[in-house]
């Protein structure tokens, strides 16, 4: 198996209700080129539909 895909072979493994989790912090290091392809794809086929977004970023010092 692959350790590393593209954006477009990534959103093609999301499905309709998944949750999908991304990294970054305030804006960087964020998968923008997969949350477009993901866009691209909903806007032209209708799905992936009713996903939930999980986004996890923190400026403390403790986590």
């Amino acid at each position: 198996m692959e350790k590393f895909i593209d954006s477009k072979k990534a959103m093609l493994l999301i499905k309709d209700n998944d949750v999908v989790a991304v990294s970054g912090f305030a804006g960087l290091a964020v998968p923008e080129s997969l949350l477009k392809a993901v866009e691209k794809r909903y806007l032209e086929s209708g799905s992936p539909k009713d996903l939930t977004l999980m986004f996890a970023a923190t400026s403390s010092t403790y986590l």
